[in-house]
This record gives structure tokens, C-alpha cells and sequence, in this order.
């Protein structure tokens, strides 16, 4: 009898826990924290091998915040958020230093759907290995220091921070800064989050790239105490003059080697010249800026690496190449950032930021006709029923 007694007492005291979890609820909330908690799983491809700057979301799927910081702020920093992203600053070992190991943490939190004023929270660990630098430190105080720079050592490997850029012009995929001693590319990462005439603080990796340097795995920080600096554009009137001499000195011919050869810097030209818009082929590459008197009915010929073409290309990256394309077999004259020397296509190119008005051409009444009817563009397809805004200038 005392057997089947506590045989009972077992059967009900099982289901007395079953009925309490039936009835204890579960906060839908701690699904959607656990599932932005598996996202960074993937944040960082190679935590063992961390050698430059980069970002964290702040901000993640399903409304959950993150909240960064690091165990060794010395090396890595974790920044300000900003636009639901956190800059976080890599300062590696001094090349004859050691690695540097370093947690990265992330406390999730996310506000309970069964008590509003109950917040859910995760924590999210990373070992990081930074490690040392792999090149000798060198004094890097400005723009110049870096286009001083000759030694392939340095590609790809080496960290600088500068103070005080403007950022004077950007595409889609990046941007140009100046600080009153020179011009250099930021490439890649959120260009979109810079902003034309402001001041950044810019740390990055140095890279040679078609013969200049350039900054890649970088971040910036807002000065927005600081006054903006504008180049002093070259009036460049004669484009094979100019060229010449550029060809003479050898500043084409940087592209087809290595760091070790020297570097283009990147130039600030106000530019007069004949806009060529070839047909057919690859639209990205087929803008140019050619000498005054250039004889558009002649046949093209593309430049080599003994006769670089005696003209300028435009980039296709560059915001305004419709603005341009309106003027062709124009002459025009235009400020511009010369970047660098295409060895793949042995012509310099060229990026244009200023838009229509930027444009300054003495054209008759029918050429500004040609200029406005090569402007207008309608969508190729519309799929619903909408209204269309149609220019009555030009």
C-alpha cells in the first residue's frame, strides 16, 4: 500500500510540474535576443588575425542593442556609436612587439514583451589576436608622409592615423581627403557616412594601388571643430602641354610597378578641354577629356604603354558622368581630382564631383539645345501607375 501511495505522490507531482510549465509563458523577446546573439557569430571572418580597424553594429535584428567594449582599450578601442555603428580603432604591437590578445564584448539587451520594464540581457564574447606590426614604424604625420612612402613593405600592412582631412569629393565606393599638404584616396568601407566639406580624424592601412597610395580599412571620427581646407586647383588650359611633361617625368609609368618605384600623387586640376564620348564598348570607360582642338571624326585610337593617350579619363565611379556625357565634342572647362594612371587602359583617369554648374562652356544657342536634349532621360519602364516630373529649362 505504501508503495502505491508514493507511486501516486510521483505521477502527481510530475504533472503538477508539467501543468506549471504549461501555464508559466514564455517572453517571446528572449527568441529574438538569442537570435541577434547567433548574428555575430560571423562578425569577424578571423578573430586570430586582426590587423586593422573596423565596425560593429550597434543596433541589431529585432530591435536589440549592443552595448561594445574591450578588455584592452590600449589596443582596441571601442568608439562613440553612431548611426546604430561603433567605430572600433585596431592599434597593433610595434613590429618587434608581441601579439596582443584582447576580449571584445557585446551585452545585448532588449526589452521583456510580458514586462516593459523588465530589459533581457545576453553578453556576447570574442578573443581577438592583434597582431604585431610587420614593418618598422615610421613617422607618419600628414597626408605627405604617407605619399613619401617607398618600400612595398608598407602595402597593405601598415597603420596611420591623420588628423584633420576634409573630405573635398566621393563616389560610391570611395572618397578623396585633404589636409593642406597633399590628396589621398580613402577606398572602400561606409563612404556613404562621410560627408563632403567636413573634417575627419582617419585611421586606415596604407595601400599602393595602380601607383598611388591609399587608405583601406579605415575609420573616421568627426571634427566638427575643425576648418575645412580646399586644394588649389592647376589651370590647365593646354591637356597636351601638360601631359608631356607629366609623361616626361615619368609619373605614368609608377602604375606598372610596385611601391618600390615611387608614387603618383593625386592632382587638383581646373581643366579646359574637348569631351569624347566613344559608342559602344564598355560605357564605364568611355568618357574622355581631349585636347581643345581635337578632330572628333577622327578614328580612335586607344593609348599604349609607349604612347599613353593624350587625354583624361573619367572614372566611372564619379557621381556627375551623365553631366559630363551631356557635353560631347564640347569644349568645356571643369575642376577635377586626377587620380591616378590606368596601366590597364595606359591613360590617366579622373573623377568629377560638381554636378551641372560645375560646367563652364561658351556655347551658341544650338549647342546648348545639343547640351540640354543630351540631359534628358525618362525611365526605360514604368510598372505602375505614377507621375512623372518633366523639366521645362535646361
Amino acid at each position: 500500500m505504501k508503495k502505491l501511495f508514493l507511486l501516486l505522490a510521483s505521477f502527481a507531482l510530475v504533472f503538477g510540474l508539467v501543468a506549471c510549465e504549461d501555464t508559466d509563458p514564455v517572453d517571446p523577446a528572449q527568441a529574438t535576443l538569442q537570435s541577434a546573439y547567433d548574428t555575430l557569430n560571423g562578425l569577424i571572418s578571423d578573430p586570430s588575425n586582426i590587423t586593422g580597424n573596423f565596425t560593429v553594429p550597434t543596433l541589431l535584428v529585432g530591435g536589440v542593442d549592443a552595448v561594445w567594449s574591450s578588455n584592452n582599450p590600449g589596443v582596441v578601442t571601442v568608439g562613440q556609436p553612431a548611426n546604430n555603428l561603433a567605430i572600433v580603432t585596431v592599434n597593433r604591437p610595434a613590429f618587434d612587439e608581441p601579439d596582443a590578445s584582447v576580449k571584445l564584448t557585446a551585452v545585448l539587451s532588449i526589452t521583456s514583451e510580458l514586462n516593459a520594464t523588465e530589459e533581457l540581457t545576453l553578453t556576447w564574447n570574442l578573443e581577438l589576436t592583434v597582431k604585431s606590426s610587420e614593418v618598422e614604424e615610421v613617422s607618419i604625420e600628414d597626408i605627405s608622409d604617407v605619399l613619401a612612402l617607398k618600400d612595398v613593405a608598407y602595402d597593405g600592412k601598415y597603420q596611420v592615423s591623420l588628423e584633420g582631412l576634409t573630405i573635398i569629393g566621393k563616389g560610391s565606393d570611395s572618397a578623396f581627403a585633404y589636409d593642406g599638404s597633399g590628396i589621398i584616396q580613402i577606398y572602400g568601407g561606409d563612404v556613404s557616412g562621410l560627408e563632403v566639406g567636413k573634417v575627419y580624424d582617419v585611421s586606415g592601412t596604407t595601400e599602393w594601388y595602380f601607383g598611388i597610395w591609399e587608405l583601406v580599412d579605415w575609420t573616421a571620427e568627426l571634427d566638427a571643430t575643425a576648418t575645412p581646407k580646399t586644394p588649389e586647383y592647376t589651370e590647365v588650359t593646354n591637356i597636351s602641354s601638360y601631359l608631356e611633361d607629366t609623361f616626361e617625368a615619368d609619373e605614368n609609368d609608377y602604375a606598372y610597378g610596385n611601391a618600390g618605384d615611387g608614387n603618383f600623387e593625386v592632382q587638383a586640376l581646373s581643366i579646359t578641354g574637348k569631351v569624347v564620348v566613344l559608342s559602344g564598348g564598355d560605357a564605364r570607360y568611355n568618357t574622355f577629356i581631349m585636347p581643345s582642338d581635337y578632330d572628333t571624326t577622327q578614328t580612335w585610337t586607344s593609348g599604349t604603354r609607349e604612347a599613353p593617350l593624350n587625354g583624361f579619363m573619367l572614372y566611372y565611379d564619379s557621381p556627375d558622368m551623365d553631366a559630363i556625357n551631356a557635353y560631347n565634342g564640347k569644349v568645356v572647362t571643369l575642376d577635377i581630382i586626377v587620380y591616378t594612371f590606368r596601366s590597364d587602359r595606359h591613360v590617366f583617369a579622373f573623377y568629377y564631383f560638381d554636378g551641372p554648374t560645375g560646367i563652364e562652356a561658351n556655347l551658341t544657342d544650338t549647342e546648348k539645345a545639343e547640351v540640354v536634349v543630351n540631359s534628358l532621360t525618362v525611365p526605360a519602364t514604368v510598372l505602375e501607375n505614377t507621375t512623372l516630373t518633366l523639366p521645362t529649362t535646361g
